[in-house]
């Protein structure tokens, strides 16, 4: 498939071709009991430069992107009595992004902070014209493991559906990140002592980005019990997660009682939510102030900057509860109308929020 858009008609800096490609390949076996599927996806857009010719800034953006998927499905439904089905799914992305732009500015020279580190120095001037480059490379990856075996069986009058199974799945990014440095980029402030602000430094996900991964084990079970007008269904089950070094467990059951035309229903659940990574390690911010700007044109300039560090982590992150409750009643008038009513809890503990906290220190 190709694919050419632009978001903004009157300009050319949202412009994009894109080609996406699919290869997929499906075989089984003479008994059709054994199957797999594997496919391949690639798409890429590989564009020119966009700019505009009447744009006094000599913008211009520019932005890579490929993304290629790999994924297999095999099933295996066996003849012997002591399992039904074995079904494994695996899958691995890989992504490579990078986005460019840059623009010519004019603003006479400022003074920028250039420390990795907290204390006071002598800053960096920009030029008085330059241009000021933003680029950002993400080479994100992550894959996908199930294996989930079923079996179905009764015991005297109830019927069984049971399933247990495991997954993996793990993340990461190994880009590059915010390339630069911060006098080439528009992270300056005013000229005079007192100004400051968020600075800019480059930041390698590769080297800061932590892999995140989680390992799960789970079971369910769907039970009915069939009665001349009547059927209890019943489904329970239960998940266990492990997510560097966070166990949670979460539990559920769901079930309903139908006779003639009514039907009763009722469940509850435990669902709980690991914390991202990037929640529980938020990274560095710097703040550069500007304590002194000296400048005597022809002989000297001098510029004198403080860098604060704020590493804002959140170590005893918990993950997030939800308590889940519900029941309900339904009533069916005719084939196509049914009518019903339904009560619900859901009380969450330990929920995760943003807020902004400001940081005072003295200069």
């Amino acid at each position: 498939n190709y694919l050419s858009s632009n978001n903004e008609p009157r300009e050319s800096y949202t412009q994009y071709n894109r080609v996406t490609t699919n290869l997929m390949w499906s075989w089984a076996n003479k008994n059709k009991n054994i199957r797999n599927s594997f496919s391949v996806d690639y798409s890429f857009n590989k564009d020119d430069v966009n700019y505009e010719e009447q744009n006094q800034d000599n913008k211009i953006v520019k932005n890579d992107k490929k993304n290629i998927a790999i994924s297999n499905i095999f099933n295996w439904q066996f003849d012997d009595k002591f399992f039904d089905n074995l079904e494994f799914k695996t899958n691995f992305r890989y992504s490579d992004d990078y986005s460019y732009e840059s623009k010519l500015i004019n603003v006479g020279g400022r003074v920028v902070g250039t420390s990795t580190e907290e204390g006071v120095y002598t800053g960096v001037y920009t030029a008085p014209s330059y241009t000021t480059v933003k680029a950002v490379e993400g080479k994100p990856i992550s894959g996908f493991t199930l294996i989930e075996l079923k079996k179905s069986f009764n015991t005297h009058l109830w019927e069984h559906n049971a399933s247990v199974g495991t997954d993996f799945r793990i993340s990461d990014n190994i880009g590059r990140g915010q390339l630069g440095a911060p006098e080439t980029l528009s992270n300056f402030f005013g000229s005079n002592a007192g100004n400051g602000g968020t600075g800019f430094r480059p930041y390698n996900y590769g080297r800061n980005v932590l892999t995140e991964y989680q390992l799960a084990f789970f079971a369910e079970d769907n039970i009915v019990r069939n009665w001349a007008q009547s059927q209890l269904n019943i489904n329970a089950g239960a998940r266990y997660d492990y997510q560097y070094g966070i166990h949670n467990i979460s539990p559920r059951i769901n079930s309903f009682f139908a006779f003639n035309k009514y039907k009763i229903r009722a469940g509850y659940g435990i669902a709980t939510k690991t914390p991202a990574l990037s929640q529980i390690y938020t990274g560095i911010r710097y703040y550069d102030l500007v304590l002194a700007d000296l400048r005597l044109p022809g002989y000297y300039n001098l510029g004198v900057v403080q860098t604060f560090i704020d590493r804002a982590d959140n170590p005893d992150l918990k993950p997030s509860k939800s308590n889940k409750a519900e029941v309900g009643f339904d009533f069916e008038l005719n084939k196509s109308t049914t009518v019903g009513i339904t009560a619900f809890y859901n009380k969450m503990v330990d929920g995760i929020t943003s807020e902004n906290r400001p940081t005072v220190r003295g200069v």
